[in-house]
């Protein structure tokens, strides 16, 4: 492949990666506007929905995490640093828009307090946003370190290391969220029933096929899509 068409796939892709992000980001958003309503309403506010809807955006939150993290290995594997940093800059503002819209809806559409506003969703949006980019530095460097001897670019199939690094990727985040909810437990203290002890044990299982299973699988997916776009017309 030529460096022209090869830096236009690249355009594309980072193109791709900017549409679909702020599509799963205003999905996410558009669920948190209408959790907020349901919670507010006093027919809906025990419904199954606002258990619901909590869940899905788990769910897109797992697909955002399979498209920054795929695009970002393959890149990596595919191009290097240099061309890697336009992808980390999407990432960066996508998820500082995503938090950004939620604080936003918190203070103009709900019109929360201002000094609780300013005292505790601020703070607490911060520390979710340095934490989700702190997670993603580490995804960045485990990839780097597992791919840094290996620039099979015109492989046919996705190669070995890059599934190795997407592994890696996936049973890294599952730790980061599983040690999370341990936190949370802790404080929250010992369940006081059986119902409880279940509903724990079957949290824990969910961050497991969340983040060890399904983010690999589309992790994988997109790794793919992205490769296979990219060996056309060699």
């Amino acid at each position: 492949m030529d460096i022209l068409t090869d830096n236009k796939k690249h355009r594309k892709t980072l193109l791709g990666l900017t549409v679909v992000g702020l599509l799963l980001f205003s999905l996410y958003f558009v669920i948190g506007r209408i959790q907020v309503s349901l919670i507010s309403n006093v027919l809906f506010q025990n419904s199954f929905w606002v258990r619901f809807l909590p869940s899905l955006q788990t769910l897109i939150t797992v697909c955002s995490f399979a498209l920054f993290y795929g695009i970002s290995v393959f890149s990596l594997w595919h191009y290097g640093i240099k061309k890697t940093v336009p992808v980390v800059i999407i990432v960066f503002f996508l998820t500082l828009l995503k938090y950004a819209a939620s604080l936003l809806g918190t203070l103009l559409i709900d019109r929360a307090d201002t000094e609780t506003f300013i005292m505790v969703n601020l703070p607490l949006s911060l520390l979710s946003f340095c934490l989700e980019l702190l997670q993603y530095a580490i995804i960045l460097t485990i990839a780097w370190f597992t791919l840094r001897s290996f620039r099979d670019v015109n492989a046919p199939t996705v190669p070995q290391p890059l599934s190795h690094s997407l592994l890696f990727i996936s049973l890294t985040v599952t730790l980061i969220n599983v040690a999370s909810r341990m936190v949370y437990d802790i404080d929250y203290g010992a369940p006081a029933s059986l119902a409880e002890t279940l509903r724990m044990v079957l949290a824990y299982a969910s961050d497991v096929l969340l983040y060890g299973v399904l983010l690999y699988v589309l992790m994988r997916f997109v790794i793919k899509l992205i490769h296979s776009y990219h060996q056309k017309n060699l």
